[in-house]
């Protein structure tokens, strides 16, 4: 009985991971409540480059992604989350490369705080369809699966140069599926909160989000699987 028990248990804990695609993320704060995302000078004239959003297509996702700058460690900043969310922090993503159409993942966190057990998975995101390579699906297993969750980049870094992506949105098929992703685990606030104005544009409620906590410094990348 105890085995089945907890069978059940690990099915429990792969759906969880399977629905969030980023695996679980921090309480609930604001940028506020976290006392500002990155650096803040209070210099008006200090305010950085203007965020450049990359075309969409008719879909609403991303019309073009390089898959190369796509490739690396993200950050996750904040989420629409789920109702085990309350669990992890310092919550990354790292894409590597598997083949034209495929990617590796390897997800990690920490629960509890930033010290806390760190807790991994790995799978594949796999292109869904060359002419739209901004939707994929995610599995988690050995080997690329024909089914998974969805994962939509839904906004991106627009600006023109072959350096790596700084930020990306992802997304779902409803408004209650998003990851706001970074480079940087304390990123830009006047860049964060152009990203939100653009979200809300789209009818998203920033209301409804969770706002993960992150190290203040950048540690060393964690290795793609």
């Amino acid at each position: 009985m105890s085995r089945q028990i907890l069978e059940v248990e690990m099915k429990l804990l792969q759906l969880m991971v399977l629905v969030t695609v980023l695996g679980v993320m921090a309480p609930a704060m604001s940028p506020l409540e976290c006392g500002g995302m990155g650096d803040d000078d209070d210099d008006d004239d200090d305010m950085g480059e203007p965020v450049v959003f990359a075309p969409l297509n008719e879909d609403g996702v991303v019309a073009d992604v390089d898959v190369e700058r796509y490739l690396g460690t993200w950050r996750e900043i904040a989420v629409d989350p789920q109702f085990f969310s309350i669990f992890c922090t310092n919550t990354t993503a790292t894409y590597g490369y598997y083949d034209d159409d495929t990617v590796t993942v390897f997800n990690s966190c920490n629960w509890f705080n930033l010290d806390g057990p760190n807790i991994t998975i790995s799978g594949f995101a796999s292109i869904v369809d060359p002419a739209v390579p901004a939707k994929l699906r995610v599995n988690f297993g050995d080997e690329p699966a024909e089914r998974g969750a969805p994962y939509w980049i839904i906004e991106l870094d627009g600006r023109e140069t072959d350096e790596p992506y700084e930020w990306a949105v992802v997304g779902g098929p409803t408004l209650n599926e998003l990851f706001i992703l970074h480079r940087s685990p304390q990123p830009d606030d006047a860049q964060i909160e152009a990203i939100i104005d653009r979200l809300v544009e789209r009818g998203y409620d920033p209301e409804e989000w969770s706002f993960t906590e992150q190290p203040m410094e950048q540690p060393e990348e964690n290795p793609a699987s």
